[in-house]
């Protein structure tokens, strides 16, 4: 009860006792040491008021206190943290619903961590906190307050023992008009167990009452409840809802998005054999490639028996593009992979018709049935990757010893490579940017076409989900937290997976990049390619991406989530200054590395950052052009003329070159607007900075290597690219 602050303004012999009194089970409700923990959440020590949070027990008269004290309100976000997770192990309680629920009109939900808080707490609360965001003023609500709410009703109605909670909630979102209307019913449905529960009068009369104002781009999640829970006068809304999107789909003189929009609503809706079938005779030679691949595409969300056989029957009228969308449809779920399976052992689909990366897919499938199966038809029609990389790469070596054509190999990259990397601003980044990639030797970007699995980076490894409605999911794992995860595939598009609906998770050491590229290319197709790749024009950007060290999206010197220690972007890639092009790495949300920060003796991240990095470099350099020329602790702080960074030249005749360059002089803070004499200011990124500055090496003779090394001063220097120049 007294406190007792140190000079870092921490109270350790209160958060001792705290736990010394948890440890001893002493701290029951009414009791004495229970009215001092309440009181320590108040306490001025930032350490004690977490603690306390964390040690109160799991009681409703520790939710009520624990609420009453604001301490959801902290100033400081582990505070609030270490409160949302207290409540998150407590019963439920309509107070801290209330509480929880209001949190959403503030900026908690930007931040990852206290999202996900969030959502543990309003799960623990799930009714009181769901009706209370009905309430919210719309115009306070947060952009990713509907996410939360959709995974809180999820949970909600997997976790509901009977449909009275959830009924009255029905009928209080018949009479709100709150924007999160949609993702409550979208999490409601998702969550509902299959089985049918007996619906009230006034649910039934509030679901048709919602039925009826709802947009039909909205409807799908309602028709699913409604269909779950069963009621006749549902059922003939729903057959008349279902009848006039089928006319939508077959109305020719509708745009197509409103009859893409009308099939993906269909399928929802309706698991009908009669309608799959009538929605594929829509899909003409006379309909536009766009409408026909969306009508397709809408299959994938369908559960209906004849998917599979509607669409094989089809194949033969399928141009070489729907092929594609049918293909991915019929890869969505084991029972029509199987069907797939047994259609290519009875000759009607070819091998080819799968692309490399879906046959990939087959031999990495969760259900090993299919897994056997797909792997013997590969074997039969020849089409089986050769596990020995080794002669392979022994094979193509060829491409490497003579010149090959640049501008046929820049259509290559185009083709086949192009829908998963960048190459000077054109194609698509899932995989690596591969503008960098001239300073690396042929036979070195050989090896790493044909076996892209041996050296992968965890960030580029491929996933399997399987979800709970036996959905098929593979791709990289782009971001995970406590609720979801999100994959990439192969064609760059994000899925968000809530956990609860996923069923298996596996990674494989593999890279999505699948093996056996030789079988899309030949020799001299790969000659060509390679002559691209390594084409060295006046600008060269070194591959900054091998030797990142930290993510610039993130505190680089703090803990502030969305602190000013961050270089971000409006847009990644090329950018240019004096006629300059330098490759700005994209982080890819936080998961990828796209800055050098070299160590640094104060801070949170740069005492654990090296001393040195280097980038190879393989060409005749006239200069070397960095964005850079910031650091933390940079001046006006510290001694000016200090050494920051040496950039370190590695010649290939073995000579070395260093080029100091100075705190004050080069170098500046990366905060604000500090401007030196041998730097130019170059990027505005908010508040802070990010300069230019450029190495004229001294001697004219080949460059092997680079390096960046951290000089004798005690700032943190910040390299965001490098662009060599050569001789013209």
């Amino acid at each position: 009860r007294t406190p007792s602050l140190d000079d870092t303004g921490l109270d350790p012999g209160a958060i001792h006792a705290l736990w010394t009194l948890h440890g001893l089970q002493q701290i029951a409700p009414a009791s004495p040491a229970f009215e001092a923990v309440v009181a320590a959440l108040q306490h001025p020590s930032t350490g004690v008021r977490r603690n306390a949070a964390l040690v109160l027990p799991a009681a409703s008269e520790s939710a009520t206190d624990l609420v009453g004290s604001g301490i959801l309100d902290d100033a400081e976000p582990q505070v609030r943290l270490a409160a949302l997770m207290a409540l998150a192990d407590m019963p439920e309680q309509p107070a801290a619903g209330r509480a929880i629920a209001a949190l959403l009109t503030g900026s908690l939900t930007a931040d990852p961590v206290l999202f996900d808080g969030i959502v543990c707490a309003g799960a623990a609360h799930s009714f009181d906190f769901l009706r209370h965001a009905l309430d919210l003023d719309p115009a306070l609500v947060q952009p990713r307050a509907a996410e939360i709410v959709r995974v809180v009703a999820g949970h909600h109605a997997r976790a509901a023992t009977d449909s009275t909670a959830t009924e009255r909630l029905l009928i209080r979102v018949s009479r709100s008009n709150s924007p999160l209307t949609p993702a409550l019913l979208s999490g409601l449905a998702a969550g509902w167990p299959d089985q049918s529960a007996t619906m009230s009068a006034d649910a039934a009369a509030a679901m048709i009452q919602l039925l009826e104002r709802t947009p039909p781009d909205d409807l799908g999640p309602l028709i699913q409840l409604s269909r779950k829970w069963g009621h006749r006068e549902i059922s003939q809304y729903t057959e008349r809802l279902i009848e006039s999107l089928l006319s939508a789909v077959e109305d020719d003189q509708r745009p197509g998005h409103e009859r893409i929009t009308a099939a993906q609503e269909l399928v929802l809706l309706s698991d009908s054999p009669a309608v799959i079938s009538r929605l594929l005779d829509c899909v003409t030679p006379q309909l536009s490639p766009e409408v026909a691949g969306g009508l397709v595409r809408s299959l994938a969300g369908s559960t209906a028996d004849n998917v599979a056989s509607t669409l094989l029957q089809s194949w033969t009228r399928l141009t070489p593009g729907l092929r594609q969308d049918a293909m991915a449809v019929l890869l969505a779920r084991p029972q029509t992979t199987e069907a797939l399976l047994a259609a290519m052992e009875d000759g009607r689909i070819l091998m080819n018709d799968l692309s490399l990366e879906q046959r990939q897919s087959l031999t990495t499938h969760p259900d090993r049935s299919i897994r056997r199966r797909s792997i013997r038809l590969q074997r039969d029609a020849g089409a089986v990757v050769d596990a020995d990389r080794l002669a392979v790469i022994e094979r193509y070596m060829l491409a490497t010893r003579s010149p090959g054509n640049r501008q046929l190999g820049k259509k290559t990259f185009l083709k086949n490579c192009g829908p998963c990397h960048q190459h000077s601003g054109e194609g698509v980044e899932i995989g690596p940017d591969l503008t960098g990639m001239a300073v690396h030797p042929k036979e070195e970007l050989l090896v790493h076409i044909l076996d892209p699995s041996r050296s992968v980076e965890g960030n580029f490894k491929r996933y399997t989900l399987l979800t709970q409605d036996d959905r098929v999911l593979t791709g990289m794992l782009a971001a995970e937290s406590l609720s979801s995860v999100e994959l990439i595939n192969a064609e760059g598009k994000r899925q968000t997976i809530s956990r609860a609906d996923i069923a298996e998770l596996k990674s494989s050491n593999k890279s999505m990049m699948p093996e056996g590229f030789e079988q899309q290319l030949s020799v001299e197709s790969m000659r060509d390619l390679l002559e691209f790749l390594t084409h060295k024009g006046r600008f060269v950007p070194l591959p900054l991406g091998d030797v990142a060290t930290a993510v610039s999206t993130k505190p680089l010197f703090g803990r502030q989530e969305n602190g000013p220690d961050r270089l971000v972007f409006e847009r990644w890639g090329m950018h240019h200054f004096t006629g300059v092009p330098f490759s700005v790495l994209d982080p890819q949300q936080g998961r990828q590395a796209n800055l050098v920060l070299l160590h640094g003796p104060q801070g949170s991240l740069p005492p654990g950052m090296p001393k040195q990095v280097s980038l190879p470099c393989h060409m005749l350099v006239r200069k070397l052009h960095l964005l850079s020329g910031v650091s933390g602790w940079g001046f006006p702080l510290g001694t000016r003329g200090s050494t920051t960074m040496v950039i370190r030249i590695h010649y290939e005749d073995g000579q070395i070159e260093d080029h100091p360059l100075l705190n004050g002089e080069h170098f500046a803070d990366y905060i604000r607007r500090v401007d030196v004499p041998q730097s130019q200011f170059a990027f505005a990124l908010g508040d802070q900075q990010l300069r230019y500055l450029s190495i004229q090496p001294k001697r004219r003779q080949p460059i092997r290597s680079i390096d960046l090394i951290k000089g004798d001063d005690a700032s943190a220097p910040m390299v965001m690219a490098i662009t060599a120049e050569g001789y013209e």
